[in-house]
């Protein structure tokens, strides 16, 4: 739930508890003929809670804009790629003799 639910809820709840608070007070007072000031005084109580209850039913507020985000573009710099090594090797094959047979040999040469 969220918080505007909830205090929407909140808020009818209580514009609920205080009309029948009121009309609980109202109703076992007998009218007599003398009080008129009691009857006046009752209908501005029943119109100020009237406006009480359309008050808390009415809608909330908007919610508040958005945070503007700023995006700043890092400066772009030109970096040369390393320069690439190709190792040349050639491979030789020598035949010497070793004592009791010729033996071929390879060997490998780099720059």
């Amino acid at each position: 739930m969220t918080l505007a639910y909830k205090a929407r809820s909140i808020r009818v709840a209580l514009a609920a508890l205080a009309v029948s608070s009121t009309l609980v007070t109202l109703a076992p007072a007998p009218a007599l003929a003398g009080d008129r000031g009691a009857v006046a005084a009752g209908i501005l109580g029943g119109v100020a809670l009237g406006a009480l209850a359309a008050g808390a039913m009415a809608n909330p507020a908007p919610p508040p804009p958005p945070v503007r985000r700023v995006y700043v573009e890092e400066e772009r710099v030109y970096v040369p790629p390393p320069p690439v090594y190709v190792e040349r090797c050639t491979t030789e094959v020598r035949r010497h003799w070793n004592g009791y047979r010729w033996v071929d040999e390879r060997i490998r040469f780099c720059d």
